[in-house]
């Protein structure tokens, strides 16, 4: 919402810039130049519909008001569109996006496997299997120490605030 009235705020400012605020017109001539002082550059074609589209009356002169009116509907249609690109690119089922998880990691242990060969052809055996030991050992400490400690965590927490927003009323 801010953002739509800072561009109707910029909208006025080009309008005052290229027409007449006293009466709340442009000339349709100059509207092309208006529009691409606003960064929404328009082809000649482009630029005729619209000085068509927005003189209704013949005058040769645009109303301020006709101009916001066709702004804001274009704000709205290019929000709507973008609304609709975002909920069908993330239209994927639960069981899909598993899937692709799963998969990623299925890659993911395929890259580390294919380094790992590739460390051991490079450097040696030797080498390979301190590696190889190195990981185990940080396994093992992941999984006997940090992730136990994480779940106690997880399972006190809701004990601690309850014990602290029973004292605190």
């Amino acid at each position: 919402r801010r953002r739509g009235v800072r561009e109707l705020s910029e909208l006025w400012r080009a309008f005052c810039a290229h027409g007449e605020a006293v009466t709340g017109e442009v000339e349709a001539a100059v509207l092309a130049e208006m529009m691409a002082s606003l960064d929404m550059r328009l082809t000649a074609e482009q630029a005729h519909t619209l000085r068509a589209q927005l003189d209704t009356g013949g005058t040769g002169r645009i109303e301020f008001a006709a101009l916001v009116e066709w702004y804001t509907a274009r704000m709205q249609a290019f929000a709507e569109s973008e609304e609709a690109r975002r909920q069908h690119v993330l239209k994927l089922s639960r069981t899909s996006k598993v899937a692709l998880a799963w998969l990623a990691s299925w890659a993911l242990l395929g890259v580390c496997a294919y380094l790992s060969v590739v460390y051991g052809v490079v450097f040696g055996e030797a080498r390979f299997t301190a590696l190889v030991q190195s990981w185990g050992i940080a396994l093992a400490q992941t999984f006997a120490v940090e992730e136990p400690a994480i779940i106690w965590l997880y399972l006190a927490m809701p004990l601690v605030l309850e014990r602290i927003t029973d004292t605190a009323a």
